[in-house]
């Protein structure tokens, strides 16, 4: 899927599910998440065996909208290793210049972190479209309207602790998406009902 068509998905569901868990039980985790309708799925690469995780998802899920990508990815070389694994889109902890050179000429989303105005400069001159604000519960949900001030063409995906309260104020103060973790994933594997349940939750208040 081309890189435009991944943003405007984006844009339209809000939602990124973000997979850091046990890797036994990722992938059925993962099924019960999509399954309640979130259809982005982060699969950071600090877990073992996490591209292994990435490919099997990608392989499972293609052709059904899925969208798969990799997270906490570092640099450039990790980058390229998961978009050799298929991922669609890479998310970072913080903004790199050469991921962000790598990305534009796959026309792959990147979503880089930040944590400052000039990280922000750094990322709008390098092509990025969506900047991740993490962690979430360490600012106000004020911040992005005054990121804003400055920045009016900067979009923001919030990630950190992220439930359903916050997430509707997060929204509410200009978020363009949001990213939940341990909401969703902080289950075993045989309550995979209630993961799916979860996730219902936060999909149909979106839709609100």
């Amino acid at each position: 899927m081309d890189k435009i068509d991944i943003l405007m998905q984006l844009k339209k569901e809000k939602l990124v599910s973000v997979i850091r868990t046990d890797v036994d039980s990722a992938l059925k985790k993962i099924d019960a998440i999509i399954r309640g309708g979130i259809h982005f799925i982060e699969v950071t690469l600090t877990m073992p065996n996490s591209l292994h995780i990435l490919e099997k998802a990608i392989q499972t899920y293609a052709g059904t909208g899925v969208l798969i990508g990799a997270g906490t990815v570092l640099d450039a070389v990790s980058a390229r290793i998961a978009l050799l694994h298929g991922a669609d889109f890479v998310v970072s902890p913080s903004f790199d210049e050469d991921t962000a050179k790598l990305c534009n000429l796959y026309r792959k989303v990147y979503i880089p972190g930040i944590q400052s105005a000039n990280d922000i400069k750094s990322c709008l001159e390098f092509g990025v479209d969506v900047m991740k604000l993490f962690p979430g519960n360490q600012f106000t949900k004020n911040i992005i309207k005054d990121l804003k001030g400055p920045f009016p063409q900067a979009h923001f995906l919030v990630t950190g602790q992220i439930n359903l309260t916050s997430m509707a104020e997060w929204f509410k103060g200009g978020a363009f998406a949001v990213g939940i973790g341990g909401e969703l994933t902080n289950y075993s594997e045989e309550e995979g009902d209630l993961i799916w349940k979860k996730t219902l939750q936060f999909v149909e208040q979106v839709k609100i």
